[in-house]
């Protein structure tokens, strides 16, 4: 076969690849004659692939000898290894038996479907970057999908922002958790076969699957339930918020913050809004700043006055791609389209 087909089938089932666990299976490929799989406890990845063998391998070490070979390669196995030929290079490794990495793909009779879309796929990665990974909040650790009343909304939070994006119309309802670990893998088979037809996401009480011409994702469904995400961005944004343009001179600031304090992820940057103007400076407290700056900007048709001291990486990271923002004595909101996010300042959660 064409090894720059086998490598690229194998990157596409990398991301449920678990090196570091105590357990082998999660650190290889399991290659039945058809198709070949990775998974861990959270999520799995199967994909078509006529190999002709029937065993585990090492997912690194496979990698990187395919990466040293020639355009063709043959997979040969005998008992205990698998021997990779490519014109007068031979190559053997170790193999497990695959009786001990199977995969029981689960069949909850997949009722629930969805039409995956661009945009559900921006309003995943977008709410990605905002969960959380505390172990005492799973509710936190994963993106919410809230289907009710004829409308899907995406959620998430990590205790310091919480994010919202309005998904549009749907016929399902019902509540899942999906952890990141299996969002990433939403999003990656997503951007990887798009082109190549239709894609659903099938959703069950205790696994989703997405659905793609040449990959299928599986991610488990957290068990914990949704804290009422509606009602804490009410909280947060003011009834009648006046929203205003993003300048661009405050992401160059916020940037140039970020560079000072060597992204340091505890550091602050003080926002004052008054009367018009946001002045920027670095919050006094930080410890592993290399220099300070002071900077005004002028935010239009803004009057009031409000202080937020904001963690310096989160806000760089929320930042990207937003086109508004407003300030609220409780949050620094943001937003782009349908989608919205809350930053609580320090001291607040």
């Amino acid at each position: 076969m064409k090894t720059e087909l086998l490598l690229a089938t194998l990157k596409d089932c990398r991301g449920a690849i678990e090196n570091a666990s105590v357990f082998p299976v999660f650190g290889h490929f399991c290659f039945c004659e058809t198709y070949v799989y990775s998974f861990n406890d959270v999520c799995a990845v199967v994909a078509p692939l006529h190999s002709g063998i029937n065993a585990a391998l090492k997912a690194d070490t496979l990698l990187g000898v395919l990466s040293t070979l020639g355009e063709e390669v043959e997979l040969e196995q005998a008992e205990n290894e698998v021997t990779l030929r490519s014109g007068k290079i031979k190559v053997s490794l170790a193999s497990r038996s695959p009786e001990a990495f199977v995969f029981e793909p689960p069949d909850p009779q997949w009722a629930l479907e969805l039409e995956v879309t661009e945009e559900l796929m921006q309003g995943l990665t977008l709410c990605s970057q905002t969960v959380g990974d505390d172990s005492q909040h799973r509710e936190f650790s994963g993106v919410t999908f809230e289907a009710r009343q004829g409308k899907l909304t995406l959620y998430s939070s990590d205790d310091v922002r919480v994010s919202r994006f309005n998904a549009g119309k749907t016929s399902v309802v019902g509540s899942w958790i999906l952890p990141a670990r299996g969002c990433g893998l939403l999003t990656t088979a997503w951007g990887s076969t798009k082109t190549k037809g239709p894609v659903t996401l099938c959703l069950g009480k205790e696994w989703v699957l997405l659905n793609t011409p040449e990959l299928l994702v599986y991610s488990k469904v957290l068990p914990e339930h949704a804290p009422d995400f509606d009602t804490i961005i009410k909280r947060l944004l003011l009834p009648r918020a006046v929203w205003h343009e993003v300048p661009a001179a405050l992401c160059a600031a916020v940037l140039r913050a970020e560079v000072l304090v060597n992204k340091d992820s505890t550091a602050g940057v003080c926002l004052a809004l008054d009367k018009g103007q946001i002045n920027v400076s670095l919050f006094e407290g930080n410890l592993s700043q290399e220099g300070t700056f002071e900077e005004s900007i002028t935010l239009k048709k803004a009057d009031g006055n409000t202080a937020l001291t904001l963690g310096i990486v989160k806000l760089n990271q929320s930042l990207a791609g937003m086109e508004e923002l407003m300030f609220s004595p409780l949050c620094l909101g943001l937003r782009n389209g349908e989608y919205t996010c809350c930053i609580a300042p320090f001291g607040q959660e």
